[in-house]
């Protein structure tokens, strides 16, 4: 693993593959890898957020993810591991992170407090968590609904 910008990592690869995603979840781990692996990059960030978004929802939904980024870097419980760009597969923290805001938009708080204690100290967990939830809801009024993976069955698991 190597470091990258905000004390992000690039990590080993992990079993989901980014082509099974939905495109808001495309888009905030795209956002995600691009703040980490570029950090010149945040005018893109912000411009490709109100493009799918709208203007004032985009750039809520822009400054909330910045603001759970930036509680990711400076309070993490340790260094949160993403990948690169170009890489298909979706690591362990790259999905607790979707999974966190889709728990925000289904309203499932149990599972938002649940991987917010698994991510950042406890000081933090209160103004990441209020974050998350105001990044879902950001994302939900423009359309965009990220499904809650965590809460599906895995492939090949029966449902009886």
């Amino acid at each position: 693993m190597r470091s990258v910008h905000n004390d992000l990592l690039v990590a080993e690869p992990c079993a989901l593959d980014i082509a099974q995603l939905t495109f808001p979840e495309q888009l905030v781990l795209w956002s995600i890898r691009t703040w980490a692996e570029t950090p010149g990059d945040a005018v893109l960030i912000h411009r490709e957020m109100i493009r799918a978004c709208g203007a004032t929802s985009g750039s809520l939904a822009f400054a909330m993810l910045r603001c759970l980024l930036s509680m990711l870097a400076r309070g993490g419980c340790r260094p949160t591991h993403c990948h690169r760009l170009a890489c298909r597969v979706v690591g362990a923290d790259e999905q607790a992170i979707l999974g966190l805001i889709a728990a925000s938009q289904a309203d499932d708080r149990r599972y938002a407090e649940a991987q917010a204690s698994q991510l950042v100290m406890p000081a933090l967990r209160k103004p990441f968590l209020e974050a998350a939830v105001l990044l879902a809801t950001t994302l939900d009024e423009a359309g965009w609904h990220l499904p809650p993976r965590y809460a599906l069955p895995r492939p090949g698991v029966p449902l009886h």
